[in-house]
């Protein structure tokens, strides 16, 4: 196990992306206190998919983004659907979203 030059906890670094121009610098994490059990799991997954270690950890990443992502977007769908709204191309807009979220919030008063 690693442990931090003053002997403590050590965080994830994560410095984040800055446009310049037209291109983009990308975050960079640094990830300490990583066993070493992690680790070697961490490298014989990438060495089975062909990837470097690297590219395995991004990949991990970009899939749990991508599924918390598709998760919040099939919660969104389900509440426009209560809301008896039909989800449409670049969905229903902001107004109709509130005066709909307005009435169904004012149904669920009367009936107490």
């Amino acid at each position: 196990m690693r442990v931090s030059d003053q002997g403590g906890p050590c965080h994830a670094i994560i410095m984040p992306s800055l446009p310049i121009g037209r291109e983009e610098i990308m975050a960079t994490i640094s990830v300490r206190q990583l066993n070493d059990h992690t680790l070697e799991v961490l490298k014989v997954r990438a060495a089975g998919n062909h990837r470097s270690l690297e590219g395995e950890v991004r990949d991990i990443l970009e899939s749990v983004a991508a599924a918390d992502t598709a998760a919040k977007r099939k919660s969104f769908l389900a509440f426009v659907d209560r809301l008896g709204l039909k989800a449409r191309r670049g969905g229903p807009t902001g107004a109709e979203l509130i005066r709909k979220g307005r009435e169904w919030h004012l149904q669920k008063i009367r009936k107490l």
